[in-house]
């Protein structure tokens, strides 16, 4: 199951879109792919409630959540 959990999509919901994404995921015993090239959290919050076997992708794209990530 994928959620493109990005600030132009979630919008004012908030992480609201990420928990009922994971709430269904696990009714489906299924795993999730977060699509997140925008985060309206920081990407540490996200990835905090990600399960084991879930995907973060465009994580390491150089803006994530209006802060800069150096590598």
């Amino acid at each position: 199951m994928k959620i493109r959990f990005s600030k132009e999509i979630v919008d004012d919901l908030g992480i609201e879109p990420l928990l009922k994404t994971i709430e269904l995921a696990n009714e489906l015993a299924v795993p999730i792919v977060g699509h997140s090239t925008n985060s309206p959290i920081p990407v540490d919050k996200l990835v905090s409630y990600l399960r084991s076997g879930d995907i973060l992708t465009h994580a390491f794209h150089g803006i994530v959540g209006g802060d800069k990530w150096i590598f």
